[in-house]
């Protein structure tokens, strides 16, 4: 297992700062044996994460373990205690999660931390796929954990353990002689996971002991199959859009089944998690052909639009118009979405509660406005300029959207941020610079 577990190890972590999330037991105490018998080469700079959710009595001696063990190993250890006054009547694994992940993220910030590592196993695979299965859902739920993802801004989260059985994991901590703690909860059928791992797979691997495997293969199918839906899908519907929106006659030539993988597509790209009902109403307006213009409303501001010949996503109230602002230092502006923008010096900047930011070497003659887009407007870059209307129609933005769209643009026009969406590499200046100013959104 060793052996495997180093030839997999990836070369971008290596002497990189990482986070490990460890609860004491056995999975979580393998793997940081595993990080510790890396080779000086190959090994990432190790720092460990612990939460006592304060759920049993026995916590308390396996935060004091997990102090000595990090003390002995000389690794950096981020605790943090779960308050009981916290703990929800109803939830308690969601919300413990919730917490966990919070406190990850914010190490993760706080270090600089770009990689988080979890213990999760391939009998941990197993349970998420049938889990997933049971309760229903979109295809690509099916896909269970992934070896990679994203992790909020803060980085990725890896799982280098989903090749290896829980069985494995107990072997190696036995051979090595591993000290780790029994959650006795896991012991107890009270919840969906804990009764598909003491009842329902060990039989599937009475059936199959190749069962893991079978569902990794299985998984890896799926996970191509999807990810050439999603390949020509969006070939396709870049080749049926307009400067409108997308083009209706082309899409009813479609077959039913691929209108619905590509409307799926479509709320992918806008991040809107769609049900059945609203899926069946826009299919069924899109291919009405008595009825030329229309509207599905998705949520209380998102509409699917129908304007024959074109159809698009969008919101139904806009104000396009937004009287340009100057951006006065230490001054805020209220935005027509009721977000805040304003203008700082660097070392008076607070930028943790910023949804985004602009860093500026230096202020543009004439100082920086923020305004709505228009036309001819084009981003500055050290390659060129960009037609801004190009960029908002490549981010498939409705033409509503695209007519309310605030840019961040100095006194000639120069347009030094679309946003929420793309900023000019102009603004640093020099590369060396020292940043000056700091345009803060929330």
């Amino acid at each position: 297992m060793e052996k495997q577990f180093q030839k997999n190890w990836p070369s971008k972590l290596a002497r990189v700062p990482i986070l490990v999330a460890v609860s004491t037991g056995c999975d979580s105490m393998v793997l940081l044996d595993l990080l510790l018998q890396l080779p000086a080469q190959l090994r990432p700079k190790i720092q460990v994460v612990y939460i006592d959710h304060q759920l049993r009595a026995q916590s308390q001696v396996e935060g004091d373990f997990l102090r000595k063990y990090c003390q002995v190993h000389q690794l950096p250890l981020f605790e943090k205690a779960w308050p009981v006054a916290a703990h929800p009547q109803t939830g308690l694994e969601a919300a413990a999660r919730k917490f966990r992940y919070d406190f990850f993220a914010e190490v993760m910030m706080q270090t600089k931390t770009r990689y988080l590592l979890t213990a999760h196993h391939g009998d941990d695979q197993v349970e998420t796929i049938l889990m997933k299965l049971l309760r229903g859902g979109k295809l690509a739920q099916l896909l269970g954990m992934a070896t990679w993802r994203n992790f909020r801004k803060q980085g990725q989260i890896y799982r280098p353990l989903l090749a290896f059985s829980k069985a494995e994991l107990y072997a190696y901590a036995h051979q090595k002689g591993l000290t780790y703690f029994e959650d006795e909860t896991n012991a107890q059928d009270d919840y969906l996971r804990n009764r598909l791992r003491h009842q329902v797979v060990p039989a599937l691997k009475a059936e199959n002991p190749r069962l893991l495997g079978q569902v990794a293969s299985y998984r890896e199918q799926l996970s191509q199959t999807l990810t050439t839906v999603a390949y020509f899908g969006q070939r396709y519907l870049k080749d049926i859009q307009t400067e409108s929106g997308y083009d209706l006659n082309r899409w009813q030539n479609l077959p039913r089944p691929v209108q619905a993988q590509l409307w799926d597509l479509l709320l992918a790209q806008i991040k809107y998690d769609q049900n059945t009902k609203q899926t069946r109403q826009v299919l069924e307006l899109l291919n009405n052909p008595y009825r030329p213009n229309g509207e599905v409303q998705l949520s209380p501001k998102l509409y699917l639009f129908k304007r024959a010949p074109d159809f698009w996503i969008g919101e139904k109230s806009v104000t396009a118009s937004f009287t340009p602002q100057p951006l006065k230092l230490n001054q805020w502006q209220t935005l027509p979405d009721g977000r805040h923008i304003g203008l700082v010096r660097a070392e008076d900047a607070s930028i943790e509660a910023a949804s985004d930011y602009l860093e500026l070497t230096a202020l543009p003659k004439g100082g920086l406005y923020v305004r709505t887009r228009q036309a001819g407007d084009k981003l500055v870059t050290k390659a060129g300029h960009q037609k801004v209307k190009k960029i908002l129609i490549d981010q498939k933005l409705s033409p509503e959207a695209r007519a309310k769209q605030l840019l961040v643009t100095d006194r000639a026009q120069n347009v030094y941020w679309i946003l929420d969406l793309k900023k000019s590499d102009l603004s640093r200046g020099q590369t060396n610079a020292k940043i000056q100013y700091i345009v803060v959104l929330f």
